[in-house]
């Protein structure tokens, strides 16, 4: 009886694992789409214009310059970090 709720517990646990990945792996192509087209989802549904830039250029302002270690550590943006738009 033990060893059947032990496996049922583990595929409880493997089937929740699955919908967060599932779940993160969604999110993550939804912030990529974008970030390479430059227009939010909220955008979209209001109709403004687009402003056409390289993908890079609007990876670097989500996530700063890099590649770098500073992306897997949170912090305030300072304005160094952002190339101007101007």
């Amino acid at each position: 009886a033990l060893a059947e709720q032990q496996t049922l517990a583990c595929l409880l646990v493997l089937f929740i694992a699955l919908i967060f990945g599932l779940f993160s792996c969604i999110m993550a192509c939804d912030q990529i789409s974008n970030v390479v087209s430059n227009q939010t989802a909220i955008d979209t549904l209001q109709g403004q214009a687009v402003i056409s830039r390289p993908w890079q250029e609007s990876l670097q302002e989500v996530l700063g310059r890099g590649p770098s270690w500073r992306w897997f550590l949170p912090t305030p943006l300072r304005s160094a970090q952002v190339k101007d738009s101007s």
